[in-house]
């Protein structure tokens, strides 16, 4: 396998586990426990200051983008993935405790793996040199 298509096939693998750990479980129909629903609804229930909606929804666009970017093998699209990857670290930050089912923190975790090995072969292989770009 080319560093290439293995860029190619890890910022797909990112994709797919970012987007399966927002679906929701199925299977287990008592999710949140008791004990913690009515925290959950409480917590729905507060609003995300606008000034946060547009900087998350800048970073999501820029995420998007640079994948893109780096499905086409374009240069620019490395800082792009890296800079949206570690600022969606502090926006998780900013959006405080949440409580999740543990398939979508597996799928979270798997995810972030394959955003590390897509920095990595952005900036430690020739994948984005070959085109030149």
């Amino acid at each position: 396998m080319t560093a290439t298509s293995a860029l190619r096939l890890f910022i797909s693998l990112f994709w797919l586990f970012a987007l399966l750990k927002f679906v929701p479980p199925s299977a287990s129909s008592d999710w949140p426990p008791p004990s913690l629903q009515a925290w959950t609804t409480e917590r729905e229930a507060k609003t995300i200051p606008p000034s946060l909606g547009v900087a998350l929804a800048t970073l999501a666009g820029a995420s998007i983008i640079s994948s893109v970017g780096l499905l086409c093998l374009r240069r620019w699209a490395a800082p792009m993935f890296l800079a949206s990857t570690l600022l969606s670290y502090v926006a998780v930050a900013l959006l405080g405790p949440s409580v999740s089912h543990g398939a979508s923190y597996a799928c979270e975790g798997v995810a972030a793996v394959c955003a590390g090995i897509v920095i990595s072969l952005s900036y430690g292989s020739d994948a984005l040199r070959a085109k030149g770009t």
